[in-house]
């Protein structure tokens, strides 16, 4: 299922970019993806070919954030892990470097014996009332983004209920609700699910603005600095408006912050 999920990835990518319209918006939302059999059967999709092919969606599959992939990269070993999900959507996604955590170890908080759901248990751990909510302060901005990919376990099945985290046999309904906070903590918006935040991530200005700072940052290898920050504002500007990856792609790539060497 791995090799398939890499595949599905790369078949994605490669059909949105050049088949599809590009937008920055389907990157996140476009109603299908590309399975074969093995896939198709670990995500629960019916199919009638064998092979890798693409297939509609509905709300719970489709786009980078819905990819087994990517949940499977940001889990633990045999768990999931609503700070590093979390944290991938606030660094990558809105462009906000989270901090060092505070040194709290999980394995030093008393948790209690009943059934917990893992994102109740984080609240146990970071939560509001946790450490007198110091560790709030940061794990706010990444649990609740997180905890709205919890209806994708480890290995990246949908999912509406879990495992109480304590071990016993109880299935316990997944609580994927949650707020989404700017970079100084204001609330941008509450969602129901995932696929309600990719939506308003993927058709924000702080989404496609940040998009586009990290390709110019992927494709320079530096920073926006003092030398092209002007350009690279109207550029940003522009690609809000148009929402079209391909032409920001050849923008920068023609753009004088590409075509002249600045000595930092």
């Amino acid at each position: 299922s791995i090799d398939a999920m890499y595949e599905e990835q790369a078949s994605f990518i490669e059909y949105w970019l050049n088949d599809d319209d590009a937008s920055f918006y389907k990157l996140f939302n476009p109603g299908y993806t590309f399975v074969d059999a093995t896939l198709a059967n670990h995500y629960g999709i019916s199919v009638s070919q064998s092979s890798l092919h693409k297939v509609n969606t509905d709300r719970n599959r489709g786009g980078l954030l819905h990819q087994g992939l990517t949940q499977i990269m940001n889990s633990d070993f045999n768990a999931t892990s609503l700070v590093k999900r979390g944290k991938m959507i606030r660094e990558n996604m809105m462009c906000h470097t989270m901090g060092v955590p505070s040194g709290v170890d999980p394995a030093t908080v008393d948790i209690p014996s009943t059934p917990i759901t893992t994102r109740e248990r984080w609240n146990y751990v970071n939560g509001p009332d946790a450490s007198d909510g110091q560790c709030w302060e940061c794990h706010k901005l990444m649990n609740e983004p997180g905890s709205s990919l919890e209806q994708f376990d480890a290995a990246g099945k949908f999912r509406t209920t879990e495992q109480d985290y304590n071990g016993s046999s109880v299935q316990l309904i997944l609580d994927v609700t949650g707020t989404l906070r700017d970079n100084n903590a204001d609330t941008l918006m509450q969602y129901d699910d995932a696929r309600e935040l990719t939506e308003y991530l993927a058709a924000s200005t702080q989404g496609k603005s940040c998009f586009a700072d990290s390709f110019f940052r992927f494709a320079t290898g530096h920073k926006s600095d003092a030398y092209n920050k002007e350009e690279l504002s109207g550029l940003q500007g522009i690609f809000n408006q148009d929402d079209d990856v391909k032409q920001l792609i050849k923008s920068i790539a023609t753009s004088a912050m590409m075509r002249y060497r600045v000595n930092r």
